[in-house]
């Protein structure tokens, strides 16, 4: 751990903390009714993601957007404070009715989206349009880390079961293992595998959007590039989970099912997930040979304050 580093981010954050001191108490205004009316909301939030494995990416979502709004702070303090006080109000009280709506009808979708505009709205009310405009990026990434309803999620998943286990037969049978399909079903000659639900695609593709996200943020300014980042993530994800199963579907075949659904079938889902990401770096640093873009402006004014 390089401990000089650490000294000095929190020397930066105390610093930041004397030269902004109203913008730190608004912060903790900001806090306070998110921790006392969103307690449960956000605790049941964390079990989600503790415990579901589809869910599981949220648990890095705040650190990392906690991370991108302080490297805007620059960007956040250099903008004129110009308070929209009724449109901050109206949005406050829209959130909150979504809150209480949320909460009458046993729908966690609901109350947890509206605490990131509870946020937007007070950021209008203190702040302004501009200080907003700054910090939008870093609030619409705290929303990959909301479970989408299970309502969308079965909607999506049970398509995507489908294009797995017909992909996949078809890629066994093009690699000389017979294979008949019945359903989500894959009846091999000495066994069957089932492509359940987990096996979608889906988890692997919710992730790897938010990196490609990340990546896409950490890398350029322009929102062109951005934008096909995050749709290229969407064919690699669901190909190498093809590939997963193909090879999970060969092993089962070939050697034993023990070894196909054992520690293969947990190992592979981080392989493939390293790999994914790999493929999206690849993918990244062609499109900016061959469609070069800026760097964030937060990069560069980092490097301006290491200079300095």
């Amino acid at each position: 751990m390089n401990f000089a580093a650490v000294k000095d981010s929190y020397g930066q954050v105390r610093a930041s903390m004397r030269a902004n001191q109203r913008a730190w108490t608004r912060a903790s205004l900001l806090l306070l009714p998110l921790t006392v009316l969103y307690y449960d909301t956000f605790l049941k939030l964390a079990g989600d993601w503790w415990n579901d494995p589809n869910n599981s990416h949220g648990l890095l979502i705040p650190p990392l957007a906690l991370y991108f709004a302080w490297r805007k702070r620059h960007r956040f303090n250099a903008q004129t404070e110009s308070p929209l006080l009724v449109a901050g109000i109206v949005v406050v009280l829209g959130s909150l009715l979504v809150y209480f709506v949320g909460r009458l009808g046993a729908e966690f979708f609901l109350t947890r989206i509206s605490s990131l505009t509870l946020v937007a709205g007070m950021v209008l009310y203190f702040y302004g349009w501009k200080h907003l405009r700054v910090m939008a990026f870093p609030l619409c990434f705290l929303f990959l880390a909301i479970p989408i309803p299970a309502l969308i999620f079965n909607t999506v998943s049970i398509p995507l079961q489908g294009l797995a286990s017909e992909a996949s037969s078809e890629f066994l049978n093009f690699c000389d293992v017979p294979v008949l399909r019945e359903g989500n079903v894959l009846q091999l000659a000495t066994t069957s595998l089932g492509v359940a639900e987990a096996c979608s695609g889906l988890r692997s593709l919710l992730s790897l959007i938010a990196l490609s996200v990340i990546l896409g943020y950490m890398r350029w300014r322009n929102l062109g590039q951005r934008l096909v980042l995050i749709a290229l993530s969407i064919p690699v994800a669901l190909l190498l989970n093809i590939v997963r199963i193909t090879v999970t579907g060969i092993i089962a075949e070939n050697w034993s099912v023990k070894y196909a659904m054992g520690f293969f079938h947990e190992f592979s889902g981080w392989v493939v997930f390293v790999l994914a990401f790999f493929i999206l770096y690849l993918i990244s640093s062609l499109m900016q040979r061959f469609w070069p873009s800026p760097p964030p402006e937060e990069q560069e004014a980092e490097k301006q304050e290491v200079m300095a």
